[in-house]
């Protein structure tokens, strides 16, 4: 008789995401990024946290993407309350804060939202104050 053991369920392979960081005024970060889940710190004092459960997530995204960023770690949540990305802060006196949508939906958070391969994330100034997202698509080049 055989007995076959396993040190736990195998991790995810790096994945290839779309990631577009639109800014207050500018667009931050518009490509590709590979990434995966692992454990991130977000500035807050509070040291490294997991992010994702064997897939990337938009944090560590922005994080293999070289995009500097601030977050709060919420235990209850078990996530990060993004304050910062780049140089553009999350402004209460215009109740302007980042927002983070997957696939064109609103993401249940920066660390919880799971990923797959080839996913659309785009990170958003001010947007969960907005009616509406746009989505425009096309061709890279049109003749005149």
């Amino acid at each position: 008789m055989a007995v076959l053991g396993s040190s736990g369920p195998a991790a995810a392979a790096p994945t290839e995401i779309r990631l577009r960081v639109e800014g207050r005024n500018t667009t931050l970060f518009d490509g590709t990024v590979t990434s995966d889940a692992r454990r991130v710190d977000g500035g807050d004092g509070s040291g490294p946290h997991p992010c994702g459960s064997g897939a990337p997530t938009p944090i560590t995204a922005l994080t293999d993407a070289g995009i500097d960023w601030r977050g709060t770690w919420n235990v209850d949540f078990q996530d990060f309350f993004v304050a910062r990305l780049g140089a553009d802060a999350s402004d209460d006196s215009t109740a302007s804060y980042w927002a983070v949508l997957t696939d064109w939906r609103f993401a249940v958070g920066g660390c919880r939202a799971q990923l797959a391969r080839s996913a659309e994330v785009l990170w958003a100034y001010g947007a969960a104050s907005k009616k509406y997202v746009l989505q425009l698509s096309g061709p890279a080049h049109a003749a005149v």
